[in-house]
Parts: C-alpha cells; sequence; structure tokens
C-alpha cells in the first residue's frame, strides 16, 4: 500500500498519457477517413468536369448556325 501512495501521482499521469494517446489515435483515424474521403470528392469532381466537357463539345457540334440550310433568293 505504501508503494501505491508513494506513485500515486506516477499511476495518474501513466493513465493521463494513456488516454491521450486513445484520443490521438482516434483523431488520426478520423483524419485518414476525411483524407480518403475528399480524395473520393476530387476525383469524382474531375470526373463530372471532364464529362461535362464532353457534353459541351457534343453540344456545340450539333447546335445549328444561324443561316444554315435553307437560302432564300428573292
Amino acid at each position: 500500500m505504501d508503494w501505491l501512495a508513494d506513485h500515486y501521482l506516477s499511476l495518474v499521469i501513466a493513465g493521463l498519457l494513456f488516454f491521450i494517446h486513445v484520443k490521438l489515435d482516434e483523431l488520426h483515424g478520423a483524419i485518414a477517413d476525411n483524407t480518403n474521403a475528399v480524395s473520393g470528392v476530387r476525383q469524382e469532381v474531375s470526373y463530372l468536369t471532364v464529362e461535362h466537357d464532353r457534353y459541351r463539345d457534343l453540344r456545340e457540334v450539333r447546335i445549328p448556325h444561324r443561316g444554315a440550310g435553307i437560302d432564300l433568293w428573292a
């Protein structure tokens, strides 16, 4: 019992360090998950940008120009 009384502060500090370690590990996992999510969003935005550019190119080809087609002679 004397040992516990002599080392009480050391045990409290060790417990606090353990809980800090656990919380930092949880934080590291959350940051890794968010990083993966951001990477996925960046890939999706890149894909959608390419698809949008392709769609815009198709629209430009299919839009008829004014005056094209029928020529009216007076």
